[in-house]
C-alpha cells in the first residue's frame, strides 16, 4: 500500500485511515488546494463551504480537510475527532433546510462541497469564470455525486441510502 499519493503539482498527500484511495492535505499543502482545484475564485468557494457547512451541518464544524480521491477529485469535508471511527455521523439538511439526513462527515463533506460548486455556477457571470472554470466546477459537482454514491456504499447501505437521498 502506498504511503503517499502525489497530485499534478507534485504535492504528497496521506492516505485516509478508513477509505481506499483517498487522501488527505497535510497542513503544509492547505494553502495550495483551493487555488490548485477551485479556480481563481478560490476565496469566494471557501467561504461558500463554510457558510454552507454552518447551515447544512448541525454542531460546529471548526475544522475542514481537504482531500483528493485517486482520481484526482477534490473535496473538503469536517475534521473528524476520530477520522478511523465508521460510525462517526452529522445531521446534514438539504440547501433548503426542509430535509436532513444522518451522514459520516466524509459524506457531509461530499454534499457540502457539491452544493458550493453548484452555487458558484449560478453565479458564474458575476464570479467572471471562464468556461473552463465553469467545466471543471460541473465536473467537480457530476463526480462527487457519483463518488460519494461509491463512499457511502463503502460505510454502508444506510448511508448509501441516506446520501442519495439527500443529493436528489
Amino acid at each position: 500500500s502506498e504511503t503517499t499519493f502525489i497530485d499534478n503539482a507534485g504535492t504528497p498527500y496521506h492516505p485516509h485511515p478508513i477509505i481506499q484511495g483517498l487522501w488527505v492535505a497535510d497542513a503544509d499543502q492547505r494553502l495550495d488546494f483551493l487555488p490548485a482545484y477551485f479556480t481563481h475564485r478560490f476565496m469566494r468557494f471557501e467561504n461558500l463551504v463554510f457558510n454552507l457547512g454552518n447551515r447544512m451541518l448541525a454542531g460546529s464544524q471548526a475544522y475542514w480537510e481537504y482531500a483528493l480521491n485517486s482520481d484526482g477529485l477534490p473535496f473538503v469535508y469536517p475534521a473528524s475527532k476520530n477520522p478511523g471511527d465508521c460510525e462517526a455521523r452529522i445531521t446534514v439538511s438539504n440547501v433548503f433546510q426542509d430535509f436532513t439526513q444522518e451522514l459520516h462527515p466524509l459524506l457531509a463533506g461530499i454534499h457540502t462541497t457539491m452544493a458550493a460548486a453548484v452555487s458558484m455556477l449560478q453565479d458564474s457571470d458575476r464570479l467572471g469564470l471562464s468556461d473552463q472554470d465553469e467545466r471543471q466546477l460541473y465536473d467537480i459537482w457530476v463526480n462527487l455525486g457519483k463518488y460519494g454514491v461509491c463512499v457511502g456504499k463503502s460505510l454502508g447501505s444506510e448511508q448509501n441510502r441516506a446520501f442519495s437521498a439527500l443529493i436528489d
